[in-house]
């Protein structure tokens, strides 16, 4: 009883404590070389879960398609390693890559549909995006570079707002041949560090809020319903929208930091709505694995046990999920 209890609260199987010695791991620092090794230190115990979690879901798709990626264009090897050129030509020529024209974008319902539409055409372009509740605050996502399956990872209780830009943060990350965390709180880093967030939130900014588009808005002193208005336009952040006029000194970075922290207190209290733990496993999951998953399954490549073990869902539970996942769309 203690050794289940013991392996509930590691995740592990029970039969890991019977090991002769403890089997060996990926560090994490190797992961995230983009954080100074006191940083990666300090990553909470739920954050190491998850990039654990993240492993396996790269051993997943190794297993379940060959080890092969199946989309038929990769950005993350078309476009890796541009060191070369800046922040804001990388971003312009990942939207060209990606397909989605900004008057698609501005188009869009709103942040819900954008974040469906982006993950969409990013898992297009081979990446493979997940999401769960990371239940630390200030921890918005990470992505886990590999040669095949480049993986990111969101964090479904922050805003859809903020998924988003965390979404394109990391892609910068994998299209410079590296994994990265996104943290709301940013760290003080320095040196080569400071470099790679600054140019991972500028290639986020200049990616989903174009100067050329936004250069139109430009105003003094812009007022919380301009700031809102944009926002609600091009479907991000009050604080992205901000940025913008922070780097094109519109805004003191007083009025920035102080607009900013008070958004931030706001919001912190505000939690999504809890709903069926199918529908929350579907939206984790996304679509795409999905269908891989249960194509394999019906075409007798996996067992029973084996799809359960894919989906993370209890053999007697299959049944009811499947019915959840043929109800359609995944969401964001």
């Amino acid at each position: 009883a203690q050794l289940e209890m013991l392996a509930k609260i590691y995740r592990r199987p029970v039969a890991v404590f019977f090991f002769p010695s403890p089997p060996e791991e990926t560090d994490i620092k190797e992961k995230f070389r983009s954080l100074p090794e006191a940083y990666a230190e300090d990553i909470p115990s739920r954050i190491r879960f998850l990039v654990r979690d993240g492993l396996v879901m790269q051993r997943n798709l190794y297993e379940l398609l060959d080890g092969t990626n199946p989309a038929e264009r990769k950005i993350f090897k078309d476009m890796e390693h541009s060191r070369q050129v800046s922040a804001v030509r990388l971003a312009a020529l990942a939207r060209d890559y990606v397909g989605v024209p900004l008057k698609a974008q501005m188009r869009w319902d709103d942040s819900d549909t954008a974040l469906k539409m982006w993950r969409e055409a990013l898992e297009a372009c081979g990446l493979w995006i997940f999401k769960d509740a990371f239940h630390v605050q200030d921890y918005c996502g990470f992505c886990l570079h590999d040669a095949q399956f480049p993986i990111v990872y969101l964090n479904n209780s922050m805003p859809k707002t903020r998924q988003i830009f965390t979404l394109f943060h990391e892609l910068a990350h994998l299209l410079r041949g590296n994994g990265g965390v996104d943290m709301r709180a940013t760290p003080e880093l320095t040196g080569s560090y400071e470099r790679e967030e600054v140019f991972c939130n500028a290639f986020a900014g200049a990616f989903l809020v174009p100067d050329y588009s936004f250069h139109e808005y430009m105003m003094d002193s812009p007022s919380e319903g301009d700031i809102e208005n944009l926002a609600k336009e091009y479907k991000v952040s009050r604080e992205v929208i901000l940025r913008k006029f922070y780097n094109n000194h519109l805004v003191s970075q007083s009025e920035y930091e102080d607009r900013v922290e008070s958004w931030r207190r706001s919001d912190s209290g505000k939690r999504s709505p809890g709903g069926s733990y199918y529908a929350t496993q579907r939206t984790y999951l996304g679509q795409k694995y999905l269908e891989i998953v249960y194509g394999q399954y019906h075409r007798q490549k996996i067992s029973e046990r084996e799809l359960a073990d894919y989906l993370g869902v209890k053999i007697k539970s299959l049944d009811t999920f499947e019915s959840y996942v043929r109800q359609g769309s995944t969401g964001g």
